[in-house]
């Protein structure tokens, strides 16, 4: 009886088990899901911890600019106090002694006159908060440019792990053959252990390129801040910008190429984060000149104050008002004043010459990234002509083989070409993706369809 009741719990707990373990396999089947390069960058710009700290300096910037317009206001404080008087002061004139007083007053003040501070620090703080802006707007091309990197080292190493697969399995495939050969004594001990060597090196390429891919799919995570076992499939690039290259490569011929390169300079002009920081700078050392400027001039204030009195011995508060017209002039350090000018003029030449400087080398990165770009698309053009010729090859040099018409060296030789085109036309093809990253980051832009603007196509 004991037995049967002990069997019977034991079955009900395995099936609680069993239950519950395939709970967990549903719901971590759920939790991987196919990541897209625009769910990455979405991720990315919600989770990067940089980002949200410029953000967190963006809002500091906007609290500044609304203390630089309350500061130009008119500043109001109350006061107040309550006396007693140990002991009692004598009064001459009334019957009860002074053992008390009480007294209130309310004071406004209002700046007339500062040489214009209060104007320029508003000016000032609003030119701080847009350089805050566009530090944002740097660190989320900057994010979108990581992202996009990081995402096609998941795929490029993805294809080379496929192609060091199928060079692997062809170089076992002519291992076989070889083997074969040995056996009918058409090849030598030495040809055939060309060919053992061959599988072997092959074994470690295919090692080599499996950790590389997981390296890959472990850094895109680290960065995106997810599990990567949650990642699932990597869906691979839309080939249809890849095809664009060919239009590329028709329309950035030498007649064209100038006007190209033109469009391109005015977009990173007036996107690029990088110079529109630099000309900000310029703009608050202009300010800060002013600044320096003003501390020669007078300052007037207007005040406004109400007072109320009142003790023991009154019955009524005694009021007071009192309008107070004051100004000031700056005398003495005055080399103070004069030193503090001439180090925001000189501040000023430094941050001109930063400022041509950054234009210079944006100018200058705007078009080594586009010309890269344009080779980066003949690149594709040729090393795929490059890999069909090869392929072809391969092929009449393994039936000649086969044949025995020719030597082993020269069908290792031709499986050996055929493995490099295959690599170059992959780092081609993520080379081109990879330079239209660079291309936008240093533009400043995120949209795809304005970039290909500049060569007069589309993104279809």
């Amino acid at each position: 009886m004991l037995k049967a009741i002990f069997q019977k719990k034991w079955v009900i707990i395995t099936f609680i088990i069993t239950f519950i373990t395939l709970l967990f396999s549903i719901f971590n089947t759920f939790s991987v899901f196919a990541l897209t390069l625009k769910e990455a960058k979405k991720i990315a710009l919600e989770n990067n911890y940089e980002l949200k700290a410029v953000k967190a300096a963006l809002e500091t910037s906007n609290w500044d600019v609304k203390k630089s317009i309350w500061s130009v206001l008119p500043s109001a404080t109350a006061s107040g106090s309550y006396s007693y008087y140990t002991p009692s002061i004598p009064s001459t004139f009334l019957l009860q002694n002074k053992r008390n007083s009480i007294s209130a007053s309310i004071t406004v003040t209002q700046p007339i006159y500062n040489g214009g501070k209060g104007i320029i620090g508003i000016k000032t703080s609003k030119e701080s908060a847009t350089m805050s802006r566009y530090n944002l707007q740097m660190q989320i091309l900057n994010t979108i440019y990581q992202t996009e990197e990081k995402y096609m080292a998941v795929l490029e190493n993805k294809r080379l792990l496929d192609i060091s697969i199928k060079d692997l399995e062809l170089s076992k495939e002519n291992l076989s053959s070889a083997e074969i050969k040995f056996s009918s004594g058409t090849i030598s001990k030495a040809e055939l252990l060309n060919f053992q060597s061959q599988v072997s090196s092959k074994e470690v390429s295919y090692i080599q390129a499996k950790n590389r891919y997981e390296l890959a799919i472990l850094d895109l995570a680290n960065f995106l801040s997810l599990n990567p076992n949650n990642l699932g499939e990597i869906e691979d690039l839309d080939l249809a910008t890849i095809k664009l290259y060919k239009k590329i490569i028709e329309k950035a011929d030498i007649k064209e190429l100038e006007t190209i390169v033109k469009k391109a300079v005015d977009i990173g002009l007036k996107n690029n984060p990088t110079i529109l920081i630099a000309e900000s700078n310029v703009k608050i050392q202009n300010l800060s000149l002013a600044v320096a400027k003003q501390a020669f001039l007078p300052s007037i204030n207007l005040s406004f104050t109400n007072s109320w009195d009142k003790d023991n011995t009154d019955n009524n508060y005694s009021y007071q008002g009192i309008i107070t017209l004051s100004g000031s002039v700056p005398l003495f350090p005055i080399i103070n004043n004069y030193d503090n000018l001439k180090k925001n003029q000189e501040m000023l030449n430094q941050s001109k010459n930063s400022y041509e400087a950054t234009k210079n080398n944006i100018i200058l990165s705007i078009k080594n990234s586009l010309y890269n770009f344009i080779a980066a698309a003949r690149s594709i053009d040729s090393s795929q002509k490059s890999l069909s010729y090869i392929e072809e090859s391969y092929r009449q040099t393994k039936v000649r083989f086969d044949q025995n018409l020719i030597s082993s060296s020269d069908l290792l030789n031709a499986e050996i070409l055929l493995n490099n085109a295959r690599i170059q036309y992959t780092d081609s093809l993520y080379n081109f993706m990879r330079n239209k990253s660079v291309c936008m980051n240093v533009l400043g832009i995120t949209d795809e369809n304005k970039f290909f603007s500049i060569f007069n196509i589309k993104d279809e």
